[in-house]
């Protein structure tokens, strides 16, 4: 009979304790947000619903959506249709959250760079940095094992002609892993992350990337390691709208270093292409391809079937940089392009011309 008492009333409690999660610490962790957390964006920064869990210890957040800082585009630069996070319960009640792990699940996170270079994510890290004070207690305290993403997608929006901008490229079925995250980060101290990642085309090549970032600081720091494996040339060539020749196949492996230090960014790159082959709606005479004859290009690749390597390096201030990454990117693969195929091009155009020649002095004897 006693033990029966105890089954019962420990079921109970346990459905009180369920149904004051909803009825009691779900508001106090919205007015939470709302006074430490939301304040920090200007009130970009909302959540529909939040949901608390005191067996489970969770924190659950339905919807969030911070948009993007003024200036930097229309859509918004973070959506995330469930986070869930593992906090310690009691902390919140004096409004503060100690968080310990994180679960992110279908983020979506949207990059815009303006045309003077800026980045909105990049303004935004920093712009939160500048608001750390080391002397204050910080309106957030976190320390987190570790934060999981899960079906995530990245867009990243550019620069196009008449002002606008438009999307240069998208992730999407984006995991991603990133480890021992102290916030406020007082001491500089890097978090390991890695992410894998579909390119949203038609060929949908395969991205990974493995490095350690230091959130939380002024300026960004972070060193990567990244791959790209499938990646089809004739699916970026509406990058390139007013183009003369553009690749009509080839497929690519790119391998790629990203160093930051303050400030500045470093970016080495080895670029291995496969089958490359060129199309021009009105034939390739006269044209150039990254500064050399089409025609000698062309029919150099016809014979190509080995590897074509090409190394470059992209430098630049991070925080505000000032060209357009593509067009450093083009300019260093042009560079490249002439080194390995100039003097091979020049014998082929060399070649075309003595024929021409030869029927020219043919019919001057006639």
């Amino acid at each position: 009979m006693k033990s029966g008492l105890v089954i019962t009333l420990f079921f109970s409690l346990q459905f009180s304790l369920q149904a004051a999660d909803r009825g009691v610490l779900a508001p106090v962790v919205r007015k939470t947000f709302e006074k430490k957390v939301a304040p920090l964006f200007d009130g970009r920064l909302s959540v529909e619903e939040f949901e608390v869990s005191i067996p489970a210890r969770t924190v659950t957040v339905h919807r969030l959506s911070l948009q993007t800082p003024p200036g930097f585009g229309q859509q918004p630069m973070l959506t995330v249709a469930r986070l869930q996070l593992k906090v310690a319960p009691m902390p919140l009640l004096q409004h503060q959250f100690v968080v310990r792990e994180v679960v992110v699940q279908e983020p979506v996170l949207t990059f815009y760079q303006r045309h003077d270079g800026r980045l909105n994510l990049a303004f935004e890290l920093m712009r939160l940095a500048r608001m750390k004070n080391e002397e204050s207690q910080p309106a957030v305290s976190i320390n987190i094992e570790r934060v999981l993403m899960e079906k995530g997608e990245i867009k990243f929006f550019g620069p196009a002609e008449g002002g606008f901008v438009r999307q240069i490229f998208a992730l999407q079925a984006l995991e991603a892993e990133l480890s021992r995250i102290v916030l406020p980060n007082l001491h500089c101290t890097p978090s390991p992350f890695f992410l894998k990642a579909r390119l949203k085309t038609a060929h949908q090549g395969i991205v990974s990337s493995r490095g350690e970032v230091s959130l939380g600081v002024s300026p960004v720091s972070f060193t990567a390691d990244a791959e790209i494996n499938g990646l089809y040339l004739e699916d970026f060539t509406y990058l390139f709208p007013r183009a003369t020749v553009t690749p009509a196949a080839g497929y690519a492996r790119v391998q790629s270093r990203f160093n930051c230090w303050g400030t500045y960014l470093e970016n080495l790159n080895h670029v291995e292409i496969n089958g490359l082959r060129l199309k021009s709606a009105g034939g390739l005479a006269g044209k150039l391809f990254l500064g050399l004859p089409c025609a000698g290009v062309a029919r150099i690749l016809e014979d190509e079937t080995s590897t074509i390597n090409l190394d470059f390096v992209v430098r630049g201030p991070f925080d505000d940089l000032k060209v357009d990454l593509k067009t450093a990117l083009g300019a260093a693969l042009q560079k490249s392009f002439q080194e390995k195929f100039s003097d091979r091009v020049r014998k082929v155009m060399g070649g075309f011309k003595e024929k021409v020649s030869e029927i020219f002095r043919r019919d001057s004897r006639r």
